[in-house]
C-alpha cells in the first residue's frame, strides 16, 4: 500500500483523524455520521458528493462489519491485499480481530451513500453466532490478508431497502436506538438466510459434479497455474481439461470459490509481483512474461488487484 497517500485513523468515537496532525478528515470521510446504538452496536451513515478522487489509506480497530452502499463507486482493500470494486448497490462484510489498515478511494463525481452496521465479538456470541466462517461462503470475493477479511457481493432489493430506512430514520434519543438495532439484526439475519439458502444450493450443485469432474476441475486450475502466460480461453481451457464449459465454469464457482478468469488473473498477477520485485523485470517485460500482450492493459489489472502501478510496486520495498 502506497505510504505516500494521506493516512487516518478511527479515533474512540469513530471519527477520522490524520496520523500526520490530528485533523479531521476532509471530504466523504468527513460526512460519516457515527452513532452508538447500544453496548458493542454502531450504526456509521454517509452521503456526500465528491467532487474530485479522494484516496486515503484508514486504520481502524478490530471489529465485523455489514456495510451497504446504495450509490457510489471507487475501490476498497485491505493492505496488501486485492482491491475490490465499489459500485451503486454493493454489499461488503468486514471482520479484522485486530486493528488494521486498509485503502478506501472514492471516484471524482461519485454520490456516496450508505449504511454501515458495526458489532463488537461479544454482542455476535451473545446472539449466537460464535463462528463467522458460516457467513464467508456466499461472497465469491475474498480478500483476505492474514487474519483479516474483507468481501463484496451484489445488494439485493431487501437489503437496499433496509438500508434506505436506516438513513431515512428520523427518530430521537431510545426509539431511535431501537429502531437502528432492529436495522441492524435484520441485516445480520438476512445475510445469515442468505448464506444458508446458498450454502445448501451449493451442495446441490456440487452434487451433481461426479468425483471425475471434480479431479478434472483441479487439474484444469492447476493447469492455470503453471501455463498462465497461455492465451486460455474457456472452451480451449474446457477441451484441454476433458471437461464441458458448463461443468468446467460451475465446478470453478464451486470448488475454488472464483470464475475461470478470476482463478487465471490471479495467478498471472501473483507472478508478475514476483517478477518486478525479485527477478528485476520492467512493467512490459513482465506483462509479456504473464501473458498480457498490452502492457497498459496489464497496468490496469495490476493496479486494481495490488493497489498501486506495476512501476510503484517495482520501486517499493515489499
Amino acid at each position: 500500500m502506497d505510504d505516500s497517500l494521506p493516512a487516518f485513523r478511527l479515533d474512540d468515537s469513530y471519527r477520522l483523524v490524520s496520523l500526520a496532525d490530528d485533523a479531521g478528515a476532509a471530504g466523504w470521510n468527513a460526512s460519516l455520521r457515527s452513532e452508538e446504538i447500544g453496548k458493542g452496536w454502531r450504526v456509521n451513515l454517509f452521503d456526500c458528493h465528491t467532487f474530485r478522487d479522494e484516496v486515503r489509506t484508514i486504520e481502524g480497530p478490530a471489529t465485523f462489519s455489514i456495510s451497504l452502499f446504495i450509490k457510489g463507486t471507487g475501490r476498497l482493500a485491505l493492505e496488501n491485499g486485492p482491491v475490490l470494486d465499489l459500485q451503486p448497490r454493493s454489499l461488503f462484510l468486514f471482520h479484522a480481530p485486530r486493528p488494521t489498515r486498509g485503502l478506501n478511494q472514492i471516484d471524482a463525481g461519485s454520490h456516496l451513500l450508505g449504511v454501515d452496521f458495526r458489532f463488537a465479538p461479544a454482542l455476535l456470541d451473545k446472539i449466537g453466532l460464535h463462528s463467522l466462517g458460516c457467513l464467508m461462503r456466499a461472497f465469491n470475493d475474498n480478500g483476505s490478508v492474514q487474519d483479516a477479511l474483507l468481501m463484496r457481493r451484489p445488494l439485493d432489493p431487501v437489503l437496499q431497502r433496509i438500508a434506505e430506512e436506516a438513513i431515512a430514520c428520523r427518530m430521537n434519543g431510545a426509539a431511535r436506538r431501537v429502531f437502528l438495532q432492529s436495522k441492524a439484526l435484520e441485516v445480520l439475519a438476512h445475510v445469515i438466510a442468505f448464506v444458508g439458502d446458498e450454502r445448501a444450493e451449493g451442495a446441490m450443485a456440487t452434487a451433481s459434479l461426479t468425483r471425475r469432474d471434480q479431479s478434472l476441475i483441479r487439474q484444469a486450475a492447476e493447469t492455470l497455474r503453471v501455463r498462465y502466460s497461455e492465451p486460455w480461453t474457456i472452451s480451449i481451457l474446457a477441451r484441454e481439461a476433458g471437461i464441458n464449459e458448463r461443468k468446467l465454469k460451475l465446478g470453478f464457482r464451486q470448488l475454488l470459490g472464483r470464475t475461470v478468469h478470476d482463478h487465471l488473473e490471479r495467478t498471472r498477477i501473483s507472478v508478475a509481483q514476483n517478477l518486478l520485485t525479485h527477478d528485476g523485470l520492467g512493467v512490459t517485460e513482465t506483462a509479456l512474461a504473464v501473458g498480457y500482450s498490452n502492457p497498459s492493459h496489464f497496468a490496469k489489472i495490476f493496479k486494481r488487484s495490488v493497489g498501486m502501478s506495476p512501476s510503484v510496486w517495482r520501486r517499493a520495498d515489499v
